[in-house]
């Protein structure tokens, strides 16, 4: 978490007004904080709407996110005999894991309020509040989409499908594409339809898994490796891209094979039928009929286009002439590409991600398929014809042995180039992927039921190659969780030297004066790279990662310098409650009487607000009644 924060703060703009100053544990949080507690006890005091609620206040002085501790507080309160099933959630904020966070409470009545996102290019000063536009996301409405996207998995003898669990799974998922722990796997990016090939794998293996991916926040590591060595042929789809191999193949070593003129006419007209459909409503009932084709090979051709191009294919005889009959369709549950629940998911999850590009569909942009089927679409045209394309054996030896000598060199340069690690290095390989899924399982944790490890950090810049997570069914996980680091040492840790002056003074010279032990911890320039994203504010920022023990030990010798506010300022502080007590007035000073009048009477009771004790086995998993579980779809409905 710590190593996160810095990664953000090393890249923040330089301006007037140093944003880095938003972090815990600074003199400007300080103030912030007193002002808010002054703001809350005004509020209950004066306003009528704020005395009927109970007003909880979780400042930066209390370790944790804001939306977990939110979440926190959700999962907790669940578990109380008086809790409503009824009790609608609002949250307002920019955060991506808002939209996980909200799904996996299962809560029936939950929306996500949040700024209209401009790019900064395009962003004009607000004149007016009125002005500033919002957006309001239903939550069951989303989750109605999933289950719309998923429906097909219903139809499966044997299956027991859950939405509850779908969902869970989908948050797995969607670690994969990126997430503020982990970088994303190599070559999937959400631009590049890296959900919609999620989708579509993870609907094929969920049926032989033996059961969900996810369970509450644990991670069922030999079913994540069914998925995975699916997603392998993705891998091998950019491997033939990115080197331009183009005599070999995109997964499965092959030679070269010139189409004949037939077998080219029946792939222009299966391509034809294929993006005329795509995007049809009519879709499922489209069908391609082809009569007179009789010759093997080009039999060989459809079948292996239908298959990649996941078109059903059915081989008959005119009923009246007996003549060769060929028909293609779209499978009835195949929604990959013509799926608005994929268009959609891709849309908020990209906005979620505030990349700040909300921009109106084309026509174009509407009809664009996935990449991996337009590079298929593409090598279909091209002379000569690739039979390893549609996955043919190779008719040689040799060429399986190229094929792997050629993705094992493309490999090696990866993990050399970006993390400078020998790919030939079996511990050093082994230890990669097991920090990777271990984070999976970490970030799971920490969505489900709260931190799991306060020190666990991912230590590389980049993920592993798919193709390499070949042995995640037999990896084990443990956490110490350990504490939080205080609120000087979290800015020690994550703010880059030219912010050194919201640290205290005793500290500042750490982190910028030549003799400083830790210099090498405050870089001032530092190599970015983009990693395959658009913008230069998704760009890795390759900056040292810290050494708690060292960072630690640089700042005890230091410590005596710190004044009496500094040491206070230094501690963990409680979370608050506010209720309105019209019968026992008080008197509350304000911070800036210049501005902020005292308060008298003060008519807030503010005290120190405790969590409810819950049993761990039982947390993040949903307190549903006997109402809620028979109703859950006309509650859903109710958010509409």
């Amino acid at each position: 978490m710590l190593q996160r924060n810095a990664f953000r703060r090393f890249q923040s703009d330089s301006n007037s007004f140093d944003s880095n100053c938003i972090t815990p544990g600074t003199p400007f949080m300080a103030r912030l904080h007193e002002q808010l507690k002054y703001f809350i006890n005004k509020k209950v005091t004066e306003d009528p709407a704020w005395q009927a609620v109970q007003v909880i206040f979780s400042g930066h002085d209390v370790p944790g996110e804001g939306e977990h501790k939110i979440m926190e507080y959700i999962r907790r309160a669940k578990t109380q005999q008086d809790y409503s099933p009824h009790i609608r959630h609002c949250i307002y904020g920019l955060d991506a894991d808002l939209i996980m966070l909200a799904l996996l409470s299962h809560e029936p009545h939950f929306c996500l309020l949040r700024e209209e996102n401009r790019a900064p290019l395009k962003r004009k000063p607000t004149i007016n509040l009125k002005d500033q536009q919002f957006h309001l996301l239903q939550i069951s409405l989303f989750r109605d989409y999933l289950n719309w996207e998923f429906s097909s998995l219903q139809l499966i003898k044997n299956f027991k499908y859950d939405i509850r669990r779908i969902i869970d799974d989908f948050i797995l998922l969607c670690i994969f594409v990126g997430n503020d722990f982990l970088p994303h796997l190599p070559n999937l990016h959400i631009d590049d339809g890296a959900i919609g090939v999620l989708f579509k794998i993870y609907k094929k293996i969920l049926p032989q898994a033996g059961g969900y991916l996810n369970d509450s926040g644990t991670l069922h590591t030999h079913r994540l490796q069914l998925l995975l060595d699916e997603l392998v042929s993705h891998e091998y789809q950019h491997f033939e891209t990115s080197t331009g191999n183009k005599q070999k193949c995109v997964g499965i070593p092959g030679t070269n094979f010139p189409l004949n003129d037939t077998q080219r006419a029946l792939v222009d007209r299966v391509e034809s039928f294929f993006r005329t459909h795509t995007y049809s409503p009519n879709k499922s009932t489209a069908k391609l009929v082809l009569l007179g084709c009789s010759d093997r090979q080009d039999r060989n051709v459809l079948r292996d286009l239908a298959d990649k191009l996941d078109l059903w294919i059915s081989f008959d005889n005119d009923p009246d002439t007996h003549a060769p009959l060929i028909s293609l369709g779209f499978f009835q549950d195949d929604l990959l590409l013509t799926d608005p629940v994929v268009d959609a998911v891709h849309g908020i999850l990209r906005d979620l991600q505030g990349n700040g590009s909300s921009q109106p569909q084309t026509p174009t942009q509407i009809h664009t398929l996935d990449s991996c089927t337009e590079e298929i679409l593409r090598k279909i045209k091209r002379t000569p014809f690739n039979w390893g394309l549609f996955g043919r054996k190779p008719h040689k030896e040799s060429d399986d042995d190229d094929f792997h000598a050629y993705r094992k060199q493309w490999k090696s340069n990866y993990y050399k180039n970006k993390m400078e690690l020998q790919y030939n290095d079996s511990v050093q390989l082994h230890r990669l992927t097991h920090a990777y899924v271990e984070g999976l399982q970490w970030i799971l944790q920490y969505y489900y039921t709260g931190v799991a490890s306060w020190s666990w950090a991912y230590p590389y810049h980049y993920a592993p190659m798919v193709s390499d997570l070949n042995k995640v069914a037999s990896y084990k996980f443990s956490f110490e969780l350990g504490s939080p680091f205080k609120p000087f040492e979290q800015l020690m840790g994550v703010l880059p030297g030219l912010s050194s002056t919201h640290v205290p003074p005793a500290f500042q010279d750490l982190m910028t004066k030549p003799d400083s032990p830790i210099l090498d911890l405050y870089p001032t320039s530092f190599e970015t790279d983009l990693n395959g994203k658009r913008h230069e504010w998704q760009a890795i920022a390759k900056i040292p990662f810290i050494d708690s023990r060292r960072l630690l030990e640089a700042m005890k010798a230091h410590e005596y310098k710190l004044k009496d506010e500094e040491i206070e300022r230094n501690r963990f502080g409680p979370t608050w409650q506010f209720r309105y007590t019209p019968l026992s007035p008080t008197y509350y000073r304000s911070l800036l009487p210049n501005y902020f009048p005292d308060l008298y009477p003060c008519l807030s009771e503010m005290t120190v607000y405790h969590l409810p004790t819950v049993p761990q086995k039982i947390l993040g998993r949903l307190k549903e009644t006997d109402e809620i579980a028979k109703n859950i779809e006309k509650l859903m409905a109710l958010c509409l």
